[in-house]
């Protein structure tokens, strides 16, 4: 995850949202902190959801609707096409399914870890 951050990281609102969504649970302040730190990474690209990014979601949630993308996803999918990023970190093993896109799941090996402890 570390890398991924050096490498640098873009996101639009819905994967912000998705952030928030994963870090609902904790105290107020523990989710303000950490959404503050995200937001504020050197290497952070924040970018629009606009219509064009809409659109190819659109065409993207079609033709992988079988692999288990929903329309969060597909949003997603489409900013990493528009943006030309191929790696993605995330927990949601349908984004695994799709082609051409490289998951780096921190959380699946720290899991794998704990199981061999």
């Amino acid at each position: 995850m570390r890398e991924a951050v050096r490498d640098g990281v873009i996101l639009n609102m819905v994967t912000v949202m998705e952030i928030v969504h994963y870090f609902r649970h904790l105290p107020n302040q523990h989710l303000q902190d950490r959404m503050e730190s995200i937001l504020n990474l050197a290497t952070l690209t924040l970018v629009d959801l606009n219509l064009d990014v809409m659109k190819l979601a659109l065409d993207l949630l079609t033709k992988h609707a079988g692999a288990g993308i929903g329309a969060r996803d597909s949003a997603i999918l489409a900013t990493m096409k528009r943006n030309n990023v191929k790696r993605i970190a995330t927990h949601d093993t349908a984004f695994k399914r799709i082609r051409g896109v490289e998951v780096v799941d921190d959380l699946a090996k720290d899991h794998k870890s704990r199981m061999r402890r």
